[in-house]
């Protein structure tokens, strides 16, 4: 036991590297010490050993600072000696059978005056099993509390034996004597009231006191349901204009009940879609919200989740590159397979400039702004700045006579892109805006025949008395306001009725699209393992109508999944793998460190500023009784869990130990649960942190796992018990940002693709490069909860990402068509190579 203490403290004064390997910052060449020391021992045999006890200290450089006591030596109440010591001579001081506790500080420093806090690191005694090591740490740190410690967060506890914060200098004689005897911790029982637990203390007021973790924010009760977003705008005053919200249900409606738009009609707010448990609403956040959070059916509100825009890594093919002719396109056009009698619908956020693209004019390719019916005049949406006319221009190349149809879908309406996927498929389409469009077009035709009728009355009161006086003046004006209210309300519903129907036709047009390219993909805000509504639409009933090509994502490195263990009891998920040695840099396996990825993708530890997205979801089985009786036990979480993210100080150890952490952000509030079946539920938290300025980043996970699926206090039979087993899934972002972040240390193969690229049913479609190779920032691996699983389903080239990928294969899928309109030569193309580079070869 005492070796192991002088082979860490050897490590530390003397070379300034742990036994982990972590750099602790400059080491002094010198200390102070107060050494304590016990000599059990009477009379001449105690004169012996404290002889030999001061030649070894002589050895190893000690010089007394105090002046030494008469009768030291035989004395028993004499246990202090007070000096110096060259770092090289600290072990053999420790090593020293008398030794109780060694306190060390700076020789070049001072301790604070006191009770100002200085930095302290204790190491313990060690050689116990693990548990009871662990144990040992948590008592004595119980006990310092007592006394003004504060442990530090996150640093490199070295197996328990060593424990790291700050106390009030005043203290330091606490720890220095025995900690069991501050009268706070005389209830603190075994092993700790057993043994001297700390073996050595050192001091660095040189140092910046190390910093500990906050409490976790409290969440006021009438806050519980809001997402943190939501409850930070509204506090921020952005939530006071009309804007938009999204409710989750703690259930799933069936599609002939209407119960539930009573439920979410509150505080003005108005449905404009729903999918799964999930309804998107137009509503003055600040005041719709707090109505809301009163329906006992609404688990939580949220502002809208967005599919994801990555950044892409630039490419530079060669300029001779053409992939036209590297898939096999451009044989296939030389024998007039261009792509004539298909038509293929292309699906985005953004289609600015679409005007200008090739067969505008021959009206081959067409415009459907879907943003259009969230406004009352069915305006749509400002031009933004998409990448939509580049993904149709990537089609359009490819099969240049196929009828191509531009599908503006608001970033945050998953329900439209089911609803497009029945009108192809031949279903019918629940498009509340569209009713809800025309149920105000009904009402404002009611108003204009209101003002046509007011308009003749005012009339015929003027023509019975056209005299032109004082009088006849005002009934001829008031006829003419009317009569120009009159025009002008009718010319605006005569135009919106227009629209109306022009969309209304456009969307009952959608049956018969052959060939589906979309490129929205949500990457957080709903279940990606499989289980959302979207996904499930197209796995669980024929989708045969039409090939649906769906981008794979562009977020690879930023996605993680693996098995929650916690084997050291602390109360932290251990994220890297057990038994496999850390990467370099790395002191513990329960944090995950990040990288940022610029558009040279090229990666780099540090970033100045922004905003990082931590979101963590996991899928818990359930026991299925409770919800067969009509129970809900299960809004909340089994399973309790929390993201932290912390900031390294200093990653290179240079100035300070390279384990001194600042945790910048914890998420608060409860769990939302995004989806629910009989025997599972998936929950998730985000977690938005304003990062504080450069420095190394990383993400932890805090929770508990509890043993059984059933909930608490379920009398369950040990033969009915089933054990919990929860692999959750992290996944980082920066919303806005030039460079993404992506994790340094953890596979990039886990856990990567959003909804509706988890789908089974759909041929998702990864981003090839010029030389034909998957794309760095392209998703490639499994899919959540499906290890098995290989993705994606092809490669098609994409030299901006999968977005364009899934248009090029959308393309070849039409021009590969035969004269029947079979797309039997693609699909087997694809089929011979799964997962890889898609080329068309000519036909024989």
């Amino acid at each position: 036991m005492t070796r192991n203490i002088v082979m860490m403290l050897s490590a530390m004064v003397v070379a300034g590297v742990s036994r982990s390997d972590v750099a602790t910052g400059p080491s002094p060449d010198a200390y102070h010490v107060v050494i304590r020391y016990s000599i059990d021992a009477l009379r001449t045999e105690r004169v012996r050993q404290f002889d030999e006890m001061s030649k070894l200290f002589a050895k190893a450089g000690f010089r007394r600072d105090d002046e030494p006591p008469e009768n030291e030596a035989i004395d028993r109440r004499f246990t202090r000696m007070m000096g110096t010591i060259p770092a090289k001579g600290v072990p053999l001081v420790t090593t020293q059978r008398h030794v109780r506790c060694v306190l060390l500080w700076p020789k070049d420093s001072k301790l604070p005056d006191g009770d100002g806090r200085v930095r302290v690191e204790l190491y313990l005694a060690n050689g116990f099993t693990p548990e009871t090591q662990r144990l040992i740490a948590r008592q004595t740190a119980l006990a310092l509390g007592k006394a003004g410690f504060v442990e530090a967060f996150g640093y490199d506890a070295e197996a328990g034996s060593k424990l790291v914060g700050s106390m009030p200098a005043s203290k330091l004689e606490l720890a220095l004597e025995d900690p069991r005897a501050i009268p706070e911790a005389g209830g603190i029982p075994g092993p700790f009231r057993n043994l001297q637990t700390i073996r050595a203390i050192i001091a660095r007021p040189d140092w910046p006191v190390p910093t500990s973790r906050p409490s976790v924010p409290a969440v006021p009760p009438e806050e519980e349901k809001y997402s943190p977003d939501l409850a930070a705008a509204i506090k921020a005053g952005r939530a006071d204009a009309p804007g938009r919200l999204e409710v989750l249900l703690a259930y799933t409606p069936a599609d002939t009940d209407r119960t539930w738009l009573d439920i979410v009609r509150q505080g003005g707010a108005s449905v404009e879609g729903r999918i799964g448990p999930l309804v998107s609403l137009a509503a003055v956040p600040k005041i719709a919200a707090p109505e809301l959070a009163k329906q006992p059916s609404v688990l939580a509100i949220r502002l809208p989740r967005s599919a994801r825009r990555a950044p892409s890594v630039k490419s530079n093919p060669p300029t001779d590159w053409s992939p036209l002719r590297r898939s096999g396109v451009a044989q296939l056009h030389t024998m007039a397979r261009r792509g004539a009698g298909t038509r293929i619908a292309v699906l985005a956020d953004d289609f600015t400039g679409w005007d200008l693209l090739p067969g505008v004019k021959e009206k081959r390719v067409r415009h459907i702004d879907l943003s259009s019916l969230r406004h009352p005049q069915l305006d749509p949406n400002p031009p933004g700045k998409g990448d939509g006319a580049r993904y149709a221009r990537s089609v359009i190349e490819v099969a240049p006579e196929a009828e191509v149809i531009l599908l503006r879908v608001p970033p945050d309406a998953p329900y439209m892109v089911q609803n497009i996927a029945r009108i192809i498929n031949g279903e019918p389409a629940r498009f509340y805006l569209l009713d809800e469009r025309l149920r105000e077009l009904l009402a404002a035709r009611d108003r204009v025949s209101d003002l046509r009728d007011n308009a003749a009355r005012l009339r015929a009161i003027y023509l019975d008395d056209p005299r032109e006086d004082e009088e006849g003046l005002k009934r001829r004006k008031a006829f003419d306001d009317a009569e120009a209210a009159f025009k002008k309300l009718e010319a605006e519903v005569r135009q919106r009725s227009t629209r109306w129907f022009d969309l209304d036709r456009d969307l009952r047009s959608l049956k018969g699209v052959r060939v589906v390219a979309s490129t929205l993909v949500w990457a957080d805000g709903f279940p990606v393992d499989g289980s959302s509504a979207l996904s499930r639409y197209f796995d669980d009933q024929p989708f045969k109508s039409a090939l649906w090509f769906q981008a794979a994502g562009d977020t690879r490195g930023q996605s993680w999944s693996g098995l929650f263990r916690d084997e050291d009891g602390n109360g932290l998920m251990e994220i890297h793998s057990p038994g496999k040695r850390l990467p370099k840099g790395v002191w513990t396996p329960e944090i995950a460190w990040l990288s940022w990825q610029g558009k040279d993708g090229k990666s780099n530890a540090s970033i100045d500023s922004g905003v990082l997205r931590v979101v963590l979801q996991w899928k818990e089985p359930h026991d299925p009784l409770p919800i067969r009786v009509g129970e809900d036990p299960y809004r909340l979480p089994l399973a309790r869990m929390r993201t932290i993210v912390v900031r390294q100080f200093d990653p290179n150890g240079a100035k300070r130990p390279e384990d001194d952490l600042e945790v910048i952000g914890q998420s608060a509030g409860n769990p939302i649960r995004l989806e629910q079946t009989a025997t599972s539920a998936t929950y998730e938290i985000v977690l938005d942190v304003k990062l504080p300025g450069p420095g190394r980043y990383g993400v932890m996970i805090e929770g508990a796992i509890p043993p059984y699926d059933s909930p608490p206090g379920e009398a369950m039979t040990p033969a009915s018990r089933r054990s919990l087993e929860i692999r959750p899934r992290l996944f980082i972002d920066a919303p806005g940002a030039e460079s993404r972040p992506i994790f340094a240390d953890l596979p990039s193969d886990t856990a990567a693709f959003g909804m509706p690229a988890d789908a089974r049913q759909v041929l998702t479609v990864g981003a090839a490069d010029a030389n034909g190779d998957a794309r760095t920032d392209g998703d490639q691996g499994s899919p959540y909860g499906a290890s098995l699983v290989r993705r994606p389903d092809l490669l098609a080239y994409g030299l901006h990402g999968s977005g364009d990928a899934a248009c090029f294969a959308a393309g070849m899928a039409a021009t590969s068509a035969n004269a029947k309109g079979s797309f039997a030569s693609f699909v087997e193309a694809v089929r011979s190579r799964p997962g890889g580079l898609v080329v068309i070869p000519p036909s024989k």
